[in-house]
Parts: structure tokens; sequence; C-alpha cells
């Protein structure tokens, strides 16, 4: 008896690495090139959305009103009144941008608006009011143009007019641009002349008014600052004494000091030096007092004087000296600062004098406005737009599209994600579409349904004629795959399944156990989904014309009366399910399950076993551990990463993992981007997979 052999233990990617990995082999989202490829082969969506995107942009240019921009610009120049008293006209400081702002903005206030709204031959002008944005259709107003032809009142028409002008500085320049949109070219060449007429009438309407006013405050502030002038002068006339007895203290302190490094204390010099010391500080003493305590400054000294007392100390002395020179410092910069201003004062209410309209910012027209150029609804730009646009969008959509794929597309899929081996990818077969024969009578429509034809479905390649031969060296590949995993001795038994129903087991199987067969190894099948089977039907056999496996295991028949030959393919030999089993999880008893197995490898080469998928029954869970080879079978674009992580995790539970993993249904060409309808059948009684691949499908891609 051959010994069973060790099983690998499927290793499923963990969550904390699988980012790595996929970082590493280069799949999914985190490869560029790999990224690229998938969300180009998204053509369709994208070049839905660029029409998308180009539709919506004709239609943003056929319902857009047009718009026609007059500019008019005037020139900023700066006219003063030299010493002689002439004018002299210079430019205006380009550097004072606040000059230049205070006139952009007072062009656009709504006052200026308001005049201009209140003109008569600008509420006169036709198409004042803009229609706007065409309508929708069946959705236009009879009574559109009427309503948006009456002129509205005044404030109303100013904040219209508002919201079309604009005003820009040029930049480094005295110039000054006043541009109108309107949707009438004529109109906005009006309103653009207007509005440098309104500036210019407002400006000589308030020139002569401001002039005066200036006046009457320049007097105001001229008798202020004298005030002021004169008090700070008296307050400093009050120091004058107090100064002077500060200077003949210093002297004597310094005298003193100087007499003190000759002579001792008590020798009549020195006496005499201190005598005049404390004399000229009892006469700083009492002066100081006087002038803290004279009423033009007791304010400013009223604090100090409560703190210090009469100054008693030398200390506190000392400190009332430093705050006086500190005071009078002050003082003196303030009458020097009140005396400019005085007289700057009295400068400009002589320039006032001489001609009021001799400083003001002079505005002259340096270009009329034109008649309106177009420059709204911008075809080109809008268009570029819509196809930037959507183009953008048609990326992002297939990018997110790309991020929500679970499923496979390709063998680097499968290889990137989890640690075995694609043994074989299993393309699209478009010949099998046309391969199914429509039959006239109710009798052979149910023959049909119940493939029971006497003919093997064209799902099984190595018996139809039609099939080219590269298809039929896929499963050569699988065939060599499944040899180079061992000793031909101890790998005898080959288990094919899937995680769920529909994926294409049972056409690997059968495919598979064709190509051994046709290598003249004497090779066995075996249906071992008691639940679904489906090898009947590929084969062209009835389920129930002879004895199978349900009653092998019920010991209702013998090894040998379960065997039936295949005349579509030589040295293949079939073991169909037999009777439906009411309890097919019972019969599947592990120590039964492997001494029949240990008995067909006497008698036969290869033993390749289709089994029921994985995650909805048990079943396959109980035959895994006892096989020698095991082959997960998994559909491109159909089954997803959760299932096949699922599947291996359920394996690793059951202590058996698959040797390799069989990609089914892949086409290269539509690897990434490629649709496919298959739908999930429930899996149980009652139910087929269709005739043509034997396993319940019509899809034209094989199952």
């Amino acid at each position: 008896m051959p010994v069973a052999k060790a099983k690998k233990a499927p290793t499923p990617p963990r969550s904390d690495d699988f980012s790595q990995e996929m970082m590493e082999s280069g799949e999914g989202i985190l490869n560029l090139k790999d990224l690229v490829t998938r969300i180009l082969a998204r053509w369709p969506w994208i070049i839905l959305c660029l029409l998308l995107g180009v539709s919506t942009a004709f239609f943003i240019i056929w319902r857009s009103a047009p718009e026609f921009k007059s500019t008019t610009t005037i020139l900023v120049r700066d006219s003063s009144v030299d010493a002689f008293g002439k004018n002299d006209a210079g430019d205006f400081d380009v550097k004072n941008e606040e000059a230049l702002e205070t006139i952009r903005s007072g062009l656009t206030t709504l006052e200026m608006c308001e005049a201009i709204a209140n003109e008569p031959h600008i509420r006169k002008l036709s198409h004042l009011i803009p229609l706007g944005p065409k309508p929708l259709p069946f959705m236009g107003d009879p009574d559109r143009g009427k309503i948006k032809s009456k002129v509205p009142p005044a404030a109303e028409l100013a904040q219209m007019i508002q919201d079309w002008v604009s005003v820009e500085v040029r930049r480094n320049t005295r110039l000054i641009d006043i541009s109108v949109v309107h949707e009438d070219p004529l109109v906005a060449r009006e309103l653009a002349n207007e509005f440098v007429a309104q500036y210019d009438k407002q400006r000589i309407e308030k020139k002569a008014s401001v002039s005066q006013e200036n006046l009457q405050y320049l007097i105001g502030e001229t008798k202020r600052v004298k005030t002021d002038l004169q008090e700070a002068q008296n307050v400093s006339a009050s120091y004058s004494s107090p100064l002077e007895l500060e200077k003949a203290l210093t002297v004597s302190e310094a005298n003193a000091k100087s007499l003190s490094l000759r002579y001792g204390p008590l020798h009549p010099t020195m006496r005499e030096a201190n005598d005049q010391l404390e004399s000229a500080r009892e006469q700083l003493r009492m002066s100081l007092l006087r002038a803290m305590d004279n009423p033009v400054d007791a304010e400013y000294w009223a604090s100090y004087r409560k703190e210090e007392g009469d100054l008693e100390t030398v200390e506190s002395l000392n400190r009332i000296r430093d705050l006086f020179i500190a005071r009078h410092t002050v003082l003196e910069s303030e009458i020097e600062s009140q005396n400019l201003l005085y007289s700057t004062i009295l400068a400009q209410m002589e320039t006032l004098e001489l001609g009021p309209d001799g400083s003001s910012s002079e505005v002259s027209r340096q270009s009329a406005a034109r008649e309106g150029e177009q420059i709204a609804p911008r075809k080109s730009l809008i268009l570029a737009g819509g196809v930037m646009g959507g183009f953008a969008i048609g990326l992002g959509l297939a990018f997110l599209l790309q991020l929500v794929d679970s499923k496979y597309h390709s063998p680097g899929d499968l290889e990137s994600q989890f640690d075995y081996p694609v043994l074989a990818a299993i393309t699209d077969i478009p010949e099998l579409s046309k391969a199914t024969q429509s039959v006239s009578t109710e009798k052979n429509k149910r023959r049909s349904k119940e493939g029971v034809s006497g003919q093997p479905s064209a799902g099984l390649l190595f018996a139809n004629d039609a099939i080219k031969s590269n298809y039929l060296e896929m499963f050569r590949v699988l065939r060599t795959s499944v040899a180079l995993l061992g000793p031909a001795h101890e790998r005898k038994v080959t288990m094919v399944t899937s995680a769920t129903p529909g994926e294409g087991k049972t056409f690997v199987a059968s495919n598979l156990a064709s190509a051994f067969a046709q290598q003249g190894q004497k090779t066995l099948l075996i249906d071992f989904d008691l639940r679904k089977p489906s090898v009947h039907r590929l084969f062209g056999h009835s389920r129930d014309q002879q004895a199978g496996l349900v009653e092998l295991l019920v010991a209702k028949a013998q090894l040998g009366d379960i065997f039936q030959s295949c005349g579509s393919v030589q040295n293949l030999t079939l073991a169909l399910s037999g009777s439906p089993a009411p309890n097919p999880g019972e019969l599947l008893e592990s120590t039964r399950i492997k001494a029949l197995f240990d008995e067909l490898r006497k008698h036969f080469d290869q033993i390749v076993v289709d089994t029921a998928p994985i995650l909805p029954v048990p079943d396959s869970r109980l035959i895994a551990p006892l096989v020698d080879n095991l082959l997960l079978v998994v559909r491109a674009e159909q089954t997803t990463r959760g299932m096949v992580s699922s599947v291996l995790s359920v394996l690793e539970n059951a202590d058996a993992g698959p040797e390799g993993i069989v990609l089914n249904g892949y086409n290269e060409r539509k690897a990434f981007g490629g649709k496919y309808s298959y739908g999930y059948d429930q899996y149980g009684y009652g139910s087929s997979y269709g005739d043509v691949y034997g396993d319940g499908s019509s899809s034209k891609t094989p199952k």
C-alpha cells in the first residue's frame, strides 16, 4: 500500500504582510505599471465619460448667453502749486498704490452706479437688461423677452450695473481700465464711457466743497497746535532754574569727589567743599519742589510728589533730578515737532488760499470705449474643459472600479497574492458557444436537459473534432504540471475542486483525465460530487443507467460494477455518482474513502476525482486529506479574492492544501477590462450547470 504523502499546509496571505507582498510582486493598485494597464483596459468607461464631457461642453456652449466686453482707459496725474504760485503738472507717484486704489474704488461705488442708472439716455438703451441663458427645451417662457425689456428702478439697476463693471489698475502705470461686460456690445460701450463722464462730473462738484472743508479743518488744527505749543513752552520755561541749579550741583559733586582723593574729611578744604555741596543740594531741592508744585505741570508730577515727599534724602533728590532732565528732553522734542507741524499747516493754508483747485488728482480719458468684443462663451476653452473633465472623470471611475475589483483577471493576480503556483491557465474557448444543438421534440429536449444524448458534450475537448489543437495543449500543459509534482507511483489520485459552483471544476477534471488517457495511461475519472453530479452530462451518459459511487458506498454494488468505458476517449474509464443520495455527507466516511483510493491505485495509472465545491458543502473537506494532488479551479472574472482565501483557510483546518491553482476562463485580451455574465446557481438538487460543458452553464466560457 502506498504511503500517503505529507500534505503541505496552505498559507493564505496574512493581513499584516499582504500589502508588502503586493508591493513586491507588483500586483494591484500598488504597482504603477499594473495600475495603468488595468485602468486603460477599462477604456469603454473612459470613452463614455469623455463623450459625456464633450456633450456637456456643447450643451453649455449652446445655452450660454453671449457676453461682450468694452473697455475705456483713464490716465491719473497730479497737479500741484509751487512756491511761486504757478501750476506745475507732474507725474503721479506710481508707487503710491493706495492713491490709485482710492480712485479705482471710487469708480465702482453704489452711488456712482446709481447716478449712471438715473441718466435718461442710459435707461432708454435697448436691450439694457440681459436675457440670460437660453431656456431649456420645453421649459421656455413665452413672455421672457417682454419681462426682460422692462427697466427696473434705479436702485435695482445700480446693483446690476455694479455686477457688470470691473476696474483694474495697470501694474507700474498711471492707467486705469474700466471694463463693462454685457450681452449687447452697444450697451457695454455706453456704460463704460458713462463711468468716466460721471466720475468727472462728481469730481468737479465736490472739488470746491472739499477745498473749503479742508481750509476750515486746517484753521482748527492751527489753533490746537498753537495752544499745545504754548503749553509746552511754558512748562519748559519753568524748568530753567532747576536745570541751572542741577548743573551747579553737578560741578560741586565733581569738585568734592576730586578733593576727597587728596584731603581727609576733617581737612578745612574738604569741609568747605562739603558745605558748598550741601548748599547746592538744598538750593536744587527747593527749586525742584517749586517746579513740581507749579500749576502748569503739577498734574505730571503729582504722583512723584506724593511718593518722594520733600526730597529730604540724597537718593530721592537724585531720582527727581534724572526725571527732570528726561522730562525737559521730551518737552524740547515736543516743542520742535509742534513748531514743524505748525509751519506745515500754515503752508497748506496758504496753498489753499492761493488756489482752492491747486492740489487734486487729475483724471483724463486716455482712450474711449469702443463697441464691445465678444468674450463669452469661450468655445475652445469650454470644449477643452469638457474633454479634460470627461477624461479625468473616466480615469477616476476606472480607478474606482479597479479599487473595488476583487476578482482575478490573470495568472499573475493569483501567484502574487497566494503562495501557490498556477499550474495552467485555461483560456476562453469561443467555439464552444456554437456547439449547442437545438432539438425540436419535447422528448429530445428532456433528454438533452438530462445529458442523455449518447454523444459527448462539446466541452469534452479531446472528443470534439472542431476544437483547435492549441486548446488541447492547455490541458497537456496541466497534465505535465501535475506529473512534475512528484513520482508517478506516489501521486496517482488528483482531486479537482473549486470554491463555489460554476467555476469549471468538472470541465477541468474531465479534460485533464482525457489528457492522461491520451498519453496512454490507464485513467479513471470519478464523479465524487454526490449532491450535484455533472460528469455524466459531459460524456453524454445517463446518471442512473449503471450503478455508481452511491450504490458502492451503501454496499449495493461491487467496485467492478461502477466502471463505465468511455468510447470517445481511449484508456479512460468513468465512475459516475449513481442514484441520488439521501445523505451524501454520511456516505463520505474517511476510512471507507481511503480504502477505496488504495484499491483503485492498484488498477489505474491516474485517478482524477471531481468533487463538490468547498464552500457550500463539507463533502470535499473530507476527501482532500486522502488524495495525492489537490487542484483548486478559480474562474477568471468571477471568483473573488475572499472566496479563495476562505477556501485556503478551510483546507488549512482540514490539514490539506492545494498543490496548485488552475485559472479557468482566462482571456488575455480581456484580462482586465472584460465583462462577463455568470450566474451563481444555488447548490443543491434540481438545478443543472448546462449541456455544453457538463456542469450547468451555457456560457461561451468553459466551466
